[in-house]
């Protein structure tokens, strides 16, 4: 059986993010959209410092667990390939909503990200039991990586719900329920991971999933605001800071 006490460590902070990014939801709905939209980009940029270092601390404990760096790389790959393919399936299921657009968002976009970020998020909280049974300071360290991505990735999908014309309460209950998926993905991730065989390689497809979202999803977008805005130095300081904070906590 999986250790208890770090087991019921993963399923507190997959329950913690799902409340804390709902809670920025809830913030939003009651008068602070424009304060989290004007700041929603240095989010991003803190959330991809972050995500570095979550992936090169999950993949030091690949390589602590015996795994050759041949087999490290294949299970990073096929990480990185599993998101790209959901990513196809479900496009616009990472959607920065930019505080400029005003671009409408179609009922099938919209019901993509909603189904896209729903299985996202169930992935996150699979990939974050392994972490939580080797070491619960990794799992600690995913679960932040974790919890200011889904900040961003729901208040995001909250305006862009709003802007499709949806209700406040519509809305809300869109952005529970994608949320919410995460705790059953623990609850499994922890089932599966008391197979000790598969630990390695939950790591692994952790590894490269973060790592597909930092190189796909964060650094373009946070590229993208800095030019737009012409703020690199905010942008980069946001970042660092992020990798900085991971540092003194893994």
């Amino acid at each position: 059986m999986p250790d208890i006490t770090n087991s019921l460590y993963a399923i507190i902070a997959s329950g913690t993010i799902t409340a804390v990014s709902l809670v920025g939801v809830f913030f939003a709905w009651k008068g602070f959209r424009k304060l989290f939209e004007r700041n929603l980009p240095y989010f991003v940029s803190f959330s991809a410092g972050v995500f570095i270092m979550v992936v090169l601390s999950l993949t030091n404990e690949i390589r602590e667990l015996g795994i050759e760096i041949p087999t490290t790389l294949a299970l990073i790959l096929f990480g990185a390939l599993l998101i790209h393919t959901i990513t196809k399936l479900f496009p616009g299921s990472h959607h920065h909503e930019d505080p400029d657009c005003e671009h409408e968002h179609s009922h099938i976009n919209v019901r993509n990200m909603f189904i896209g970020d729903a299985i996202h998020s169930f992935a996150d909280g699979l990939l974050l039991a392994p972490a939580f049974l080797i070491n619960p300071l990794l799992g600690l360290s995913a679960s932040i990586g974790v919890g200011f991505h889904e900040i961003v990735q729901e208040l995001s999908e909250f305006f862009v719900y709003k802007k499709s014309h949806f209700s406040t309460k519509k809305a809300i209950s869109w952005c529970i329920m994608s949320s919410a998926t995460m705790i059953p993905g623990t609850i499994l991730g922890l089932f599966v991971s008391n197979n000790n065989f598969l630990l390695a390689p939950l790591l692994g497809i952790a590894s490269g999933s973060f790592l597909y979202i930092i190189a796909t999803d964060l650094i373009p977008d946070s590229y993208h605001q800095a030019k737009t805005k012409s703020k690199y130095i905010i942008h980069i300081a946001s970042a660092l800071f992020g990798v900085i904070l991971m540092w003194f906590i893994v």
